[in-house]
């Protein structure tokens, strides 16, 4: 079932690390049965995209993703509706050490049943009502001491036109509810869509006071060159992919899924961080993807430093990135008494607050 899908078996030490996630799909996190809810609550049939144990029907590339991730959303048509994915993206990340989360969503591709697009209002509605639900679930079940931080990033499609990412723009600063909202990014269909072509678009989102990161190409043509434009010409403050570690997503793009990409980065001093994408197309939330490193190889001590990453490179204050990296040292020193080891053998230096200016990081 969709629960156990989800709740990868993997050691206490990873599924209760402290860490923070900064490239999940709100949309990405729809699962097989909750696709199915949402279709009989707004009183359609479910798209054919299921085998016949409920699952989503096998797919072995982005392409077959894409389609699928497609109908799935057809689904969703209403702020309850859209309340419902957030909420079920925060009862996993409550169950995983999430500290914090920076989910992107993306306006463009929510559509109606005769095709036009939702407006950017309904989808905020819901973003804001499942935020408000959050708070009251929380102050019902004192569940303080794991709350989940979030921020949303609004992301722009780069096979749409350049004039429809203009026109959302605007929508979201004129509206009520953009103080949720702390940046924007750009994803979709690589293929012939550099991110120069976003340009102008990204300078008055930073205009106004909102952080940037992008999608950077994963083993197309020209990806050194998007990168540089992402980096040097657009200005972004993150990377998503081509320097990223989607570690299941990226198995999709290429069979071993960067892995000694990742851990040499890793190792250079880069800031790398490890996060889920699509998890309820792909399989693995953010636990399931730190054990899949660690069983490609990579240290705890290495895990430990990714986690650090995510806090240096979340879009919080100096005060939340302190607290959230005092709660990873005093889980990091329980864990090493626990095993019985000495401490030192866990510690790495913290890198928060400390990049260079200018230095753009992999938010994968």
């Amino acid at each position: 079932m969709a629960e156990e899908r989800w709740q990868t078996l993997v050691p206490p030490f990873f599924a209760s690390l402290p860490k923070c996630e900064l490239h999940v799909h709100l949309e990405g996190t729809l699962e097989p049965e909750a696709v199915r809810n949402l279709a009989e609550r707004n009183g359609f049939e479910p798209p054919d995209i299921f085998d016949g144990d409920g699952n989503y029907k096998p797919f072995f590339n982005m392409e077959g993703f894409r389609d699928i991730h497609r109908k799935a959303i057809t689904c969703v048509q209403t702020p309850e509706d859209i309340a419902d994915i957030y909420l079920g993206y925060l009862e996993r990340a409550r169950c995983q050490g999430i500290m914090h989360a920076e989910i992107s969503f993306n306006p463009q591709i929510y559509r109606r049943r005769n095709g036009e697009r939702i407006p950017l209002t309904t989808i905020l509605e819901g973003i804001q009502l499942g935020r408000e639900l959050v708070t009251e679930m929380e102050a019902e079940t004192n569940a303080q001491t794991r709350r989940v931080s979030v921020r949303m990033i609004m992301c722009f499609l780069r096979d749409r036109p350049i004039a429809e990412a203009d026109t959302i723009l605007t929508e979201l600063l004129d509206s009520p509810f953009k103080s949720f909202v702390a940046g924007v990014g750009l994803e979709g269909n690589d293929k012939n869509h550099p991110p120069i072509k976003f340009k102008d678009v990204f300078a008055r989102a930073k205009e106004a006071g909102l952080k940037t990161t992008m999608h950077c190409d994963i083993n197309l043509d020209n990806s050194i060159k998007h990168i540089r434009q992402a980096v040097h010409d657009v200005g972004v403050d993150r990377i998503d992919h081509g320097l990223t570690c989607c570690p299941t997503s990226n198995f999709f793009v290429v069979p071993d899924f960067k892995r000694k990409d990742i851990m040499s980065l890793l190792n250079q001093g880069v800031l790398i961080t490890i996060n889920s994408d699509n998890p309820g197309f792909m399989g693995g939330y953010l636990t399931g993807n730190f054990y899949k490193m660690f069983a490609a190889g990579l240290s705890k001590e290495e895990l430990i430093q990714a986690a650090m990453n995510s806090i240096s490179m979340s879009w919080v204050s100096d005060q939340q990135k302190q607290q959230m990296s005092e709660r990873l040292h005093l889980y990091i020193r329980e864990y090493a008494l626990i095993e019985g080891r000495d401490e030192d053998e866990l510690r790495v230096e913290l890198s928060t607050g400390q990049e260079e200016e200018g230095k753009v990081s992999p938010a994968t």
